[in-house]
């Protein structure tokens, strides 16, 4: 291992859990709009700025929520996401990528465009995938199918057990994936083999954005040089950690209900 990413993983699994890599290190988040910060694309860029990343984003959708109800959604027009990922491209590069909410086959497909691309430019770029299909909230986020193409171009997915239930079987044998309420903890697998066990207990309660927020760290811990295993170690102690914080704040208090 490089004697960078050996220091980066001293410092993020001793303590330095909100120090994850510098300012120059930038992570790209794609996914759907939450208007109430509980979920989604705000989720994702808190998340990142917390952890001292540099997050760009791309909205695939946009859905009429708040912190318990669910109104619908309405991706974006597909002519539209092309022309932003484009212009994306003109700038520095992306040291990792993370999606969630898709919100039609089209954007599917336009993501999908897009990750050929920067796969052609970066061929080791690190791309986490949230497969997101249904919201804490009650709402339809996207389909199973529309993930079919995607499961051959990423690093790794991180679904719960519904999810990965849903999700199509064909996928690259190089992707890994970790599954978080797997009793007693999580495991991460590749090909179907389990590769780690991490412990892993979530308060108890009703954490909007969880999903979201884990997947945007495993995305800024590959984007900071360290190798998947170890990305998902800190990554699950550091959620734990903002959920236990935020188990502790008053009942009243915003902090209770959202990290």
């Amino acid at each position: 291992m490089h004697n960078n990413k050996v220091s980066n993983l001293k410092a993020l699994l001793h303590g330095s859990k909100n120090t994850v890599c510098a300012r120059t290190k930038r992570v790209l988040a794609i996914g759907g709009l939450d208007p109430s910060g509980a979920a989604g694309l705000v989720a994702d860029i808190s998340t990142l700025a917390r952890v001292n990343c540099r997050p760009g984003a791309l909205v695939t959708a946009h859905t009429v929520q708040g912190l318990s109800q669910w109104g619908g959604l309405r991706a974006v027009d597909s002519f539209l996401f092309r022309t932003q990922a484009q212009a994306l491209q003109d700038g520095p590069t992306w040291d990792a990528i993370k999606i969630g909410a898709l919100g039609s086959a089209e954007i599917a497909s336009e993501v999908c465009l897009l990750l050929r691309d920067l796969r052609l430019r970066q061929p080791e770029l690190p791309i986490v995938l949230d497969p997101v299909i249904r919201s804490t909230s009650g709402g339809e986020l996207g389909r199973a199918e529309w993930f079919d193409e995607l499961l051959e171009l990423v690093t790794l997915i991180c679904p719960n057990q519904a999810e990965q239930q849903e999700l199509p079987a064909r996928r690259n044998s190089a992707t890994y994936t970790l599954i978080t309420d797997h009793p007693p903890g999580a495991i991460l697998t590749q090909g179907g083999r389990q590769i780690a066990e991490f412990p892993y207990t979530r308060e108890p309660g009703d954490w909007r954005g969880t999903g979201c927020r884990l997947g945007s760290l495993i995305a800024a811990a590959l984007a900071s040089g360290l190798e998947v295993t170890a990305g998902c170690a800190w990554a699950l102690q550091t959620l734990g950690s903002w959920i236990h914080e935020a188990a502790a704040a008053p009942a009243d208090r915003v902090e209770h209900h959202i990290l």
